[in-house]
This record gives structure tokens, sequence and C-alpha cells, in this order.
């Protein structure tokens, strides 16, 4: 399951010349990090287990959830903990606290989305 399709906005053979991924982080129990974007080189799940109020408390994974140790809930492990995913980053950031961040352009976020252009079946987001 791809959480970025790009299928339907993105036309199979266009050249990506700039990316920017912003996400926001509403809550934090940690002090600075760098937060690093590593390409996905396997499909991984995404099931319905979500806690009702609070991000910190346990939820017990579903079937198709992805976890630390399956990428599809409890049928498909990953080959890492954590998921499979390229070793080197594609950009990374400091991330200090609750608010809104962007990874600019890289060449290599570049290439990480050209490949998905390009490739469809190999969407991993």
């Amino acid at each position: 399951m791809a959480v970025f399709d790009l299928a339907g906005d993105v036309p199979v053979g266009s050249t990506i010349t700039e990316v920017m991924l912003t996400l926001n982080m509403s809550r934090t129990v940690d002090d600075a990090q760098v937060i690093a974007l590593h390409r996905m080189l396997a499909n991984w799940g995404q099931g319905a287990s979500d806690h009702p109020s609070n991000e910190e408390a346990k939820v017990a994974a579903t079937t198709v959830d992805g976890t630390w140790i399956f990428r599809v809930f409890d049928s498909d492990p990953s080959s890492e903990y954590g998921g499979d995913f390229a070793s080197a980053p594609s950009g990374n950031i400091l991330v200090v606290g609750p608010g809104r961040y962007a990874w600019g352009s890289t060449a290599e976020t570049v290439d990480d989305v050209q490949i998905r252009v390009n490739s469809p079946a190999a969407n991993f987001w």
C-alpha cells in the first residue's frame, strides 16, 4: 500500500527536478534529534491500529500493520528490524520540538521520487 500515491498526479515518464517533504510533529519526549529520510526497499502494511487519544500509549498491532519486526503483521517479517530501507539517508534535518519540519530537495530525494514515478510498482512509501 502506497501512502503517497503519485500515479494519479505525476504521469509515468515525468522528470522530477525538485522534492520537498513537510511533516508536523505534534509532541515529543526527547531533545533535539537528527531525523533522516531513507528510501523504502519493500512494501509495508498500514493496518487499522490507532490509539484513540494518545500517540505515546501502546496499542496492539492488527492484521496488515507495519511494525518494528513485520512489514505486514504478522505474516511478512522485514529483513532488518525497523523495515527494509536504503542504508544511506536521502536527507536529514535537526528536529528540536513540536512544529512543522521540511526536508528540502537533495539529489538523493529527487532520485527517490524519480524511481517511484518511473516504476509505480516500486512505490513503497
